[in-house]
């Protein structure tokens, strides 16, 4: 077998029974040549195909391929099994997957002990470039717990490759548990800046945009905040913002508006959008009609009052940018309803004609 194949080639004779069972090729095996590589000689045949996640039972097979490796640089006393090939790793690497291309075992004419050649047998099962062929950990610690007692180095070899197999399924479970947590903790940051709807549509489109041809806009600001935080320490203004915005934030919750953004003092939230409500107007209303009757204090002590405003109509909605991306809208609707607040009365809900039909 192999008389196809390029690359080194050793000659050793069949010794009986497969390790694991499965029959007897080793006079085959040993025609082929020997590989190096991990994840890429999972399964039979070279490489990988379909991009998917490698399971449990083909680390396990790839590992067996790693402990064949580390056994051969064992027989042959040398770190470079690859050293005598010509060519680039890159290449060399192409050569492994591709066209099994083993490193240089010269037996002809050497004189092996049943020690030594079953050694190697056990090393051409593992390295099979079907990975379904290759042998079982379990049957691999034995078998060289049972050849080579003797050689400390290599039954330890074994014996943590044995230890690591059976931790494999517990640390997959871990890392499983920590990309879990971490993917919630993303979903979370982004469901606290958009829209959950929007959010979970961004995993899949980086692009958003959508046309909605009825809800209603509400805008606010504070009378007279310019003149109140001129002379005011920085803190001051911080929390007093901080505390008008974090009970804004609870009432457009309970009445079911999505916070927009905030510019200054301004505090800009629609409903409808992204998902339509038929009594968007009245939710719109209800929360207006609250954030005027809110009671807090200024920076100098002197309690905060509102000034807000409403229109319904169409509006465009999309998600800008790529760093500090915002879901933001656009269109007369918007326009109007923020000319509504900047006009109207404070303490007062300036509603357009628009919304007041509806």
């Amino acid at each position: 077998g192999g008389a196809s194949r390029t690359g080194p080639r050793l000659s050793v004779p069949a010794l009986g029974d497969v390790p694991n069972g499965r029959g007897s090729d080793a006079g085959t095996s040993a025609h082929r040549t020997l590989s190096h590589g991990h994840t890429s000689m999972t399964r039979g045949g070279g490489k990988r195909g379909g991009g998917g996640a490698i399971t449990k039972e083909e680390w396990y097979k790839a590992d067996v391929f790693s402990f064949a490796m580390l056994a051969c640089n064992l027989f042959l006393q040398r770190y470079n099994l690859y050293e005598d090939v010509p060519g680039p790793p890159s290449q060399i690497l192409d050569r492994i997957i591709g066209e099994e291309l083993r490193p240089a075992i010269q037996t002809d004419g050497v004189q092996l002990n049943d020690i030594k050649r079953n050694f190697l047998q056990i090393m051409f099962f593992c390295w099979r470039q079907d990975a379904a062929m290759r042998p079982e950990v379990s049957v691999v610690l034995k078998s060289v717990q049972d050849l080579h007692r003797q050689n400390k180095g290599l039954e330890n070899m074994a014996l943590m490759l044995n230890r690591y197999s059976n931790r494999l399924e517990e640390m997959v479970q871990e890392k499983t548990l920590e990309v879990i947590e971490e993917k919630l903790r993303v979903e979370a940051l982004l469901h606290n800046i958009l829209p959950p709807s929007i959010a979970q549509r961004l995993q899949n489109d980086p692009f958003i945009a959508d046309d909605h041809p009825q809800c209603t806009v509400f805008f606010s600001d504070i009378k007279g905040f310019t003149s109140m935080s001129h002379n005011a320490s920085p803190a001051d203004v911080v929390r007093m913002l901080n505390n008008l915005f974090t009970e804004m934030d609870s009432l457009a919750y309970q009445c079911g508006l999505e916070k927009i953004k905030t510019i200054g003092d301004a505090y800009m939230a629609v409903c409808g959008v992204p998902t339509f409500v038929s009594d968007h107007a009245d939710r719109v209303a209800n929360f207006a009609l609250s954030v005027v009757q809110l009671r807090i204090d200024g920076v100098k002590g002197e309690p905060v009052v509102m000034r807000c405003g409403m229109h319904s109509g169409a509006v465009i909605a999309g998600v800008v940018g790529t760093r500090k991306f915002a879901y933001d809208l656009w269109g007369d609707t918007v326009n109007t309803a923020s000319r509504m607040e900047s006009n109207g009365v404070p303490g007062r809900v300036c509603c357009s004609a628009a919304t007041y039909k509806l």
